[in-house]
């Protein structure tokens, strides 16, 4: 009989006791060179590296399950935004199960489902729902609904937006771990993460740009592509970008949250 895809994984994803009460765990994180931005993202990518098919498969599988919510109206965005940090909490346990000498398994897709702080991730989830639902509704309080017209007003929306959504991002790139590995309430996971995500902004500044350069490197591609359009035909594109594109959305997500993890551990702990 065919195992249940949704089962809490038997690959032993909380084995190891990484709390706030772990000898090597750095309350309220340490503070590290700018480099490190650069070698979170090459300890990601070993990570991946280590087991590339159920990375590839759990990647995938989680792209498309967020596509198809997206398609349900008001509700399907609604539910992935409360769902994500639930998802994401797997990709975490799956890391450092990995990280523990275990293979990573499909199922830990699903294992913030049956993780016993689950109701700490949902709420880190509808809490996401209420910043997004700010952010908007700030931008909109400032430019209206008139985005034809660019002028001061537009671009004062548009810098007040961009700066709550980097606070907010700040608040939840370690919330999850910090929640699931280190027994950390919301409110706690949140102070503690914007905290130290603002003592290291330099390693996040490098982390950041390196992916902003892959980003345009793929934009110059796909622009490349595009440009050649008159030579391959539009069939010849779809053919040559579809698995450039796919390739690169599904690596790059993969690489993003194994990066994630090795950012929180390069911080909040000695090694």
């Amino acid at each position: 009989m065919a195992s249940n895809p949704y089962a809490t994984p038997t690959a032993p994803v909380q084995d190891r006791d990484i709390g706030s009460q772990s000898a090597d765990f750095i309350a309220g994180g340490r503070v590290v060179p700018a480099g490190h931005g650069w070698r979170w993202l090459v300890a990601g990518t070993q990570l991946v590296r280590a087991h590339p098919g159920a990375w590839i498969a759990a990647s995938l599988a989680f792209i498309v399950l967020a596509v198809v919510l997206q398609l349900i109206p008001f509700i399907g965005a609604l539910a992935f935004m409360v769902l994500m940090p639930v998802f994401i909490a797997g990709f975490v346990l799956g890391c450092e199960a990995v990280d523990a000498g275990a293979p990573l398994a499909f199922n830990h897709l699903f294992a913030g489902f049956g993780h016993p702080r689950r109701a700490a991730l949902l709420g880190l989830g509808a809490l996401q729902v209420l910043a997004t639902a700010v952010m908007v509704g700030a931008m909109f309080a400032i430019v209206g609904f008139n985005f034809g017209q660019f002028g001061a007003r537009t671009l004062l929306g548009i810098l007040v937006y961009a700066t709550l959504a980097t606070v907010y991002l700040m608040a939840m790139w370690f919330a999850v771990p910090l929640v699931v590995l280190a027994n950390r309430g919301v409110s706690a996971a949140l102070t503690e993460s914007l905290r130290s995500t603002t003592r290291n902004w330099l390693p996040f500044t490098v982390y950041s740009a390196i992916i902003a350069l892959i980003c345009l490197a793929l934009m110059l591609v796909v622009g490349a592509v595009w440009g050649g359009g008159f030579v391959l035909g539009r069939v010849g594109m779809l053919v040559v970008l579809v698995p450039i594109v796919a390739v690169f959305v599904v690596l790059g997500f993969a690489i993003a949250m194994a990066s994630l993890y090795a950012s929180y551990r390069d911080i909040f702990h000695r090694r």
